[in-house]
């Protein structure tokens, strides 16, 4: 397998994607965040079967759209999520949140439990929500075994 295959370009992606979300990312940042999706979508495939060529890429126009889709989808989500400096380091440089201030005796508490969980699950290596539906709508994730007799 060709483990530097991407099934997308810096190109496509920008091109299906909201105007000017990547605008504060440079190039290489882009590049490695599409090697890092398609490495992904692979890894979360892996028990998938479908024909594919000599560069181990889908032969099948659905299942290579799913796969573009899919990898489009997590690199969105990652910028939007703002986690693009910690999926290096796994988090290891991620800022804190302020969750409480007060003034003069008032007093605020916010919970961004959630958001904290959603970060740290895409930061470990889960798939974005939209992604994980678009691979399994092309039934490469989520079928159970089954025997052909």
């Amino acid at each position: 397998m060709n483990l530097t295959m991407n099934y997308i370009d810096r190109t496509e992606l920008l091109n299906d994607a909201p105007q000017g979300v990547y605008d504060p990312l440079d190039e290489p940042t882009l590049d490695r965040l599409i090697t890092r999706a398609s490495r992904l979508m692979r890894r979360y495939t892996k028990l998938a079967i479908y024909d594919t060529d000599e560069l181990d890429m889908p032969t099948d126009p659905r299942v290579l759209a799913a796969f573009k889709d899919a990898t489009g989808a997590q690199v969105l989500a990652w910028v939007q999520a703002d986690v693009v400096d910690a999926l290096t380091n796994e988090g290891a440089t991620a800022q804190a949140t302020v969750a409480s201030s007060s003034n003069n005796g008032a007093s605020i508490t916010l919970d961004n439990s959630e958001a904290s969980a959603a970060r740290a699950y895409l930061i470990g290596g889960g798939l974005s929500s939209e992604a994980k539906l678009i691979l399994e709508d092309a039934g490469l994730i989520g079928i159970m075994p089954w025997l052909r007799v």
